[in-house]
């Protein structure tokens, strides 16, 4: 199975506006059994099996993150559920800044503390399992801790941000690499924004360039002009004035730049799987994907007209999955089923009916997010 693919983008990375709220009491819907399938000329039917749905008296924002047993659920009520991927019983829950994504390791999950009056906050690191906290980083000065990186080294990369500019000439960024066992300051980068780290490179961008620093001692390996902050394979990629850009992670050297503008004005990476990009755009007219060869350097195939707008886009083996935004009007469910090899429909199971704000998969199974409810389908 592969996850869905996240692009660490620093500038797509969304601070919430929004206040902590009251924690709102939630109800557990009781397991159920509800399927839809839909069948399409000259190909197999794919069917959802509905297994659980999780409601919340405020919406859940971003889309969950799901691990091998606990699917962990954001909610704007300022508070993270833990849940039981099997069942859907919540196993545990802790505060949560609004509107923040959840990241877990192996064993570990971090949450993101903040106060708006205070500027003061906390990134914690706590336990998959319980939710008992292991070790926290302290912010302050209006500091506020974005989605962390956990490397295979060990190393927790942190991209702390404002929510104003200061005077004086005071950092508006900087990164923080903390030790994965006990939370302890490896090193810091001020002015600098995280975009990405992989195979013991982080990407940060500083005075208008992509660094390569080393995620151990955050020395400089290497420096690019070029737009770059998603990582995949080995390869950084980056969509910037109608241009796809590939670099090598491990020198920073330039592979290739593509001119990409026949095929859009304002593409963006939504998912990679193996040597196969795929890149898209919202439309009047429907959503734009496109399938790209990185090894070839040519488009596999595209596909025009998709119904609605998209919520996110998921790659599963031979499959992509699109998420159609709920407020989307004559949508036929929350989900799109493509082929990935072909870009071809496969299906619409219809299913939720009132469209979808946010998806992710895992261990075979679909997790769709409309508004305050997360329902769960094996596939």
């Amino acid at each position: 199975m592969v996850p869905t693919f996240s692009l660490a983008s620093w500038l797509r990375t969304r601070l919430s506006l929004h206040r902590l709220l009251a924690l709102s009491l939630l109800s557990l819907c009781a397991p159920g059994a509800w399927s839809a399938t839909a069948v399409h000329a000259g190909e197999p039917s794919i069917e959802l099996d509905g297994q659980w749905s999780f409601e919340a008296d405020e919406a859940i924002a971003p889309a969950p993150t799901v691990t091998d047993d606990i699917v962990l659920v954001p909610s704007l009520d300022g508070t993270v559920y833990a849940l039981d991927a099997d069942n859907g019983d919540e196993e545990w829950d802790a505060p949560h800044y609004p509107n923040d994504g959840v990241v877990a390791g192996e064993d570990i999950v971090f949450t993101v503390e903040f106060d708006d009056e205070s500027g003061e906050g906390r990134l914690v690191a706590r336990t998959l399992d319980d939710g008992d906290e292991e070790w926290s980083l302290e912010t302050e000065d209006g500091f506020h801790a974005g989605m962390p990186i956990v490397t295979d080294e060990g190393v927790v990369l942190v991209g702390l941000s404002r929510r104003e500019v200061p005077s004086g000439g005071d950092p508006f960024v900087m990164v923080v690499a903390l030790d994965l066992d006990d939370g302890s300051e490896l090193w810091t980068m001020e002015d600098a924004a995280l975009n990405a780290a992989a195979d013991g490179i982080a990407v940060v961008l500083f005075a208008g360039q992509r660094l390569g620093l080393d995620v151990m001692t955050g020395d400089e390996r290497w420096d690019t002009d070029e737009v770059v902050s998603s990582i995949h394979e080995g390869v950084v990629y980056g969509v910037w004035q109608d241009e796809l850009v590939a670099v090598e992670l491990e020198s920073g050297n330039e592979l290739w730049t593509i001119d990409v503008e026949e095929f859009g004005s304002d593409l963006y990476l939504y998912a990679a799987d193996d040597e196969t990009l795929y890149l898209g755009e919202n439309r009047d007219d429907g959503f734009f994907l496109m399938a790209f060869d990185a090894k070839d350097q040519q488009a596999i195939w595209t596909v025009e007209d998709l119904p609605g707008p998209r919520g996110d886009v998921a790659v599963d083996d031979d499959l992509l999955i699109l998420g159609l935004e709920r407020d989307s009007s004559d949508l036929p469910g929350g989900v799109v089923i493509l082929d990935a090899s072909t870009g071809e429909i496969v299906s619409e199971p219809g299913v939720p009916e009132d469209g979808a704000d946010g998806l992710a998969i895992g261990d075979g199974a679909l997790y769709v997010v409309t508004w305050k409810t997360l329902y769960r389908y094996d596939y």
